[in-house]
């Protein structure tokens, strides 16, 4: 019964020796008469996808509370009736990892998540689509991995929240009758990238929360006075404020109320009278846009541009924390200003149609511009290994790379330098092992070329093509082609537009023997493998030739049909669609069939 590797165990609050096991594959198990006798496994209807990060119990033994750890799929999910039925409770949250969850057990609408950006909660989470926001507390959009509580039904002393980070320590919290407990961080300004950010304009929120400062009163006594942030006035162009004083390792954030991702040059502001070692450091979420020393300008109010040049922000995500992290100290911060690029997007190879486009070729230009991929790493470390795409060496036929691990959402973009007018075969090489919903979308500036479903074909090494036939194209130049990736967990290969120069013979009904055309005439399986049939409904005996032509108009195979649901072969036929041509005296009837 336990297929598949345990990722979450919890056991019962409610006194009934059980424990509950999630796995990597979307199950729930649960585990009765665990220590007092013989244990009884029993499996629990799950509509998940995904590997379970968190199960957790609510009110009662029947109210059950499933996380998701991975992106593309729903990750919160919830049962009242011990299993039987499950409800979708991401609403609107964003398509992010999520790796706890609690409910409040003193208001029962509330519940907190742990996710990869971050704690986010809801108050109506009984609603048919909660309403998820992001709660700071403090915590930035640091990587939350478990929660923990005591007494889930003690007072608003007693009931303690531990939240666990990965790399930032432990936060603490607690529920009571309507909220979590803490310093709320909040906008004291509406910032925005791109944009300038005055360093004086910090978060609401106080020390721990919106900075760190290591003294609690302002040296400077300007701006915010109660505050433990040292501003000062500067003589700086343009007069205002600036943030001084300070001292390794504290830090200040804001929330970027407004993201817009693309390239940007970030430039800090800054002034200093000593030449010891001392840098900044941005982070925006869980992105680190680097760091960038800061010298001796020559005073406290020389102040000189210092600038990180050409990074990429990635996340369009919005009321995202950017935190500047200070070390060594010593050094005067005005403003750190986010300026956008010119960063086009341009061709990485010469791209023609008629021809096949190695998915790996995408264009230059960078996450958001020429792909979107959900994280910024390249997991199978081939091609551009700097970049987001995940590549990998691949076995298919003519060797070279596949791009791989592709998620929902994700999509290449490929600039074609000369389009010759034609109707095209669009035939794509793919590989899954998996049989989940997933399919690609070509489009050629924005104009839709269609859709294919890629199938389970065995493995993530086992290629096979799928077609989108009949696709006419007009002539043109630099015209930018679009996968888009509905699903995921599958690799891709190449793309390749095969022209159509042989035009299958037109299809006529005129004539007679019209128990042919009443009746329906069905080939199965379809897609097939190794063999079709066909059927040709209530008629005994049948005397017909059936031709049966590839994507490109070529006949490969002709064959006399003799009688109803006779076995045609098509195991040697390559991967794809082939259209079956059926002659019966005077009719001439056309079905398509895809070979697995």
């Amino acid at each position: 019964m336990l297929t598949a590797k345990p990722t979450a165990i919890t056991s019962s609050p409610f006194g009934s020796n059980a424990w509950y096991i999630g796995t990597a594959n979307g199950d729930v198990l649960r585990l009765s008469n665990v220590g007092v006798g013989s244990a009884n496994w029993t499996a629990i209807n799950t509509p998940f996808i995904g590997s379970i990060s968190s199960i957790r119990l609510g009110a009662s033994v029947n109210d059950i509370l499933v996380t998701i750890h991975n992106y593309g799929v729903t990750s919160i999910w919830a049962s009242t009736d011990g299993g039987v039925n499950w409800v979708n409770k991401e609403g609107n949250l964003p398509d992010i990892p999520v790796r706890d969850i609690l409910q409040n057990p003193l208001d029962r609408k509330e519940v907190i998540i742990a996710t990869q950006l971050g704690i986010w909660v809801t108050t109506n989470f009984n609603a048919n689509t909660p309403t998820w926001n992001q709660s700071q507390n403090g915590m930035s959009d640091v990587s939350v991995t478990s929660f923990d509580y005591w007494v889930p039904g003690g007072n608003d002393i007693n009931n303690r929240i531990i939240a666990s980070t990965y790399g930032r320590g432990v936060f603490t919290g607690s529920f009571t009758a309507n909220t979590i407990v803490g310093n709320t961080q909040t906008s004291f300004v509406t910032h925005s990238i791109p944009g300038t950010i005055e360093a004086e304009n910090y978060d609401n929120g106080g020390e721990g929360v919106a900075y760190s400062d290591t003294t609690t009163n302002n040296i400077g006594g300007k701006g915010r006075i109660n505050q433990g942030v040292d501003v000062g006035n500067t003589n700086d162009t343009g007069g205002s404020q600036f943030v001084g004083w300070s001292v390794n390792g504290e830090w200040l954030e804001y929330t970027i109320g407004n993201v817009t991702p693309g390239t940007y040059d970030i430039t800090f502001r800054v002034a200093s009278n000593v030449g010891s070692t001392k840098s900044v450091e941005a982070l925006l979420g869980n992105q680190n846009l680097g760091t960038i020393a800061i010298g001796n300008t020559g005073g406290w109010q020389n102040f000189r541009d210092v600038t990180i040049s050409n990074v990429l922000v990635s996340n369009g995500i919005q009321n995202q924390i950017l935190r500047l992290n200070i070390t060594g100290g010593n050094y005067n911060i005005n403003w750190v200003k986010f300026e956008a690029i010119a960063n086009p997007q341009t061709a990485f190879t010469v791209q023609n149609i008629p021809g096949t486009i190695e998915v790996e070729n995408y264009d230059n230009g960078g996450q958001g511009i020429a792909y979107n991929d959900v994280d910024t790493s390249n997991n199978g470390g081939q091609g551009r290994r700097a970049e987001g795409v995940d590549v990998q060496n691949t076995t298919d036929i003519g060797g070279g790379a596949n791009v791989g691990w592709v998620a929902n959402g994700e999509w290449l973009e490929y600039t074609i330098s000369n389009i010759t007018a034609g109707t095209y075969a669009i035939n794509m090489r793919v590989a899954s092992p998996k049989s989940t919903a997933k399919s690609i979308q070509v489009s050629l500036d924005g104009v839709s070329l269609g859709s294919v479903t890629v199938p389970n074909t065995g493995g993530w090494q086992r290629w096979q093509t799928v077609s989108i036939p009949g696709v006419s194209v007009t002539a043109g130049a630099n015209k930018v082609l679009r996968l888009d990736i509905s699903g995921g967990n599958f690799n891709f290969n190449s793309v390749k537009f095969n022209a159509i120069t042989r035009n299958i013979t037109s299809i006529t009904t005129t004539g007679t023997a019209p128990e042919f055309h009443k009746k329906n005439i069905n080939i199965y399986p379809n897609p097939a493998a190794d063999n079709i049939q066909i059927n040709f409904g209530k008629r005994t005996s049948v005397k017909t030739t059936v031709q049966i032509f590839d994507s490109l108009g070529r006949l490969v195979k002709s064959a006399e049909i003799i009688a109803n649901n006779q076995f045609i072969d098509i195991q040697n036929f390559p991967s794809g669609l082939y259209f079956v041509k059926l002659q019966f005296e005077d009719k001439l009837i056309q079905k398509t069939v895809i070979k697995r």
